[in-house]
């Protein structure tokens, strides 16, 4: 199944839209993507090829964590 994933990347500070032939499973799908997209957080995967049509603002995220 196609599958448009949205990742943000942490080196650039930037969201990224990729489209991957994955499994139906979304959990199985996610698993793959994370592995095709080394160092990024997914943050959202829609179901079919929607990378011409998803619009991702240039906005530079600042992305940090903060253990506790």
């Amino acid at each position: 199944m196609i599958w448009t994933v949205i990742a943000i990347n942490p080196a650039t500070e930037t969201a990224e839209t990729a489209v991957f032939n994955l499994s139906h499973d979304g959990d199985k799908a996610e698993q793959a993507a994370t592995k095709c997209l080394p160092g990024r957080t997914i943050v959202a995967m829609v179901k079919g090829n929607h990378a011409e049509s998803t619009y991702l603002p240039t906005t530079t995220l600042s992305l940090y964590r903060v253990k506790r």
